[in-house]
């Protein structure tokens, strides 16, 4: 998820840490507590459900302007999921307090765009859900694409079948055959 609004956090980066991840880095693991949040600055990450066989499966990817964390630590819960950086990157991590007293408080437009970012994920989750159970796995693959390329506005996107077929929990072959169907 990338979204379009960065300027939006100008006034309060003063108010966050700034932090530096590396490539292949692992932010957060299933379970660890949530003490922040985190403005994507620049970079790629990638938020993946893991099976207690250890089965991966990425949920979504997110870019500069998403916001990393509100959900875990506005419920009150852990972590559920593992995220790790595809693409290295900066964030500014704001605490808990500086989010309720201040960001929340005093911010309309940022509080109006946490709900936006809640909301586009709850889509993204639900839009996954009805994906796998009502489309055939060249469907999947297709809209995955056309997905990708909205959101990175480029046709011409390095993703490898394999990564794909792990995005949608899909075989590699499945995924190969329906690229080769599009050509």
């Amino acid at each position: 998820m990338v979204f379009d609004n960065l300027s939006i956090w100008d006034d309060v980066l003063h108010l966050g840490r700034r932090v530096v991840w590396t490539r292949g880095e692992r932010i957060r693991k299933a379970g660890d507590p949530a003490h922040g949040i985190f403005l994507i600055r620049s970079g790629l990450i990638k938020v993946s459900a893991v099976s207690r066989e250890g089965v991966q499966r990425t949920l979504w990817l997110m870019g500069a302007g998403s916001v990393l964390g509100e959900a875990a630590l506005l419920s009150g819960k852990p972590y559920r999921h593992e995220i790790s950086v595809l693409e290295s990157g900066e964030a500014c991590e704001f605490s808990e307090q500086v989010l309720m007293r201040e960001l929340l408080e005093k911010h309309p437009a940022l509080s109006r765009q946490l709900l936006i970012n809640i909301a586009a994920k709850s889509y993204i989750g639900s839009s996954q859900i009805e994906d796998a159970v009502f489309l055939n796995g060249p469907q999947r693959v297709a809209r995955l694409l056309y997905g990708l390329g909205q959101v990175h506005r480029s046709s011409g996107l390095s993703v490898s079948h394999t990564a794909m077929a792990e995005m949608l929990g899909l075989h590699r072959v499945t995924v190969s055959n329906a690229v080769s169907l599009f050509r």
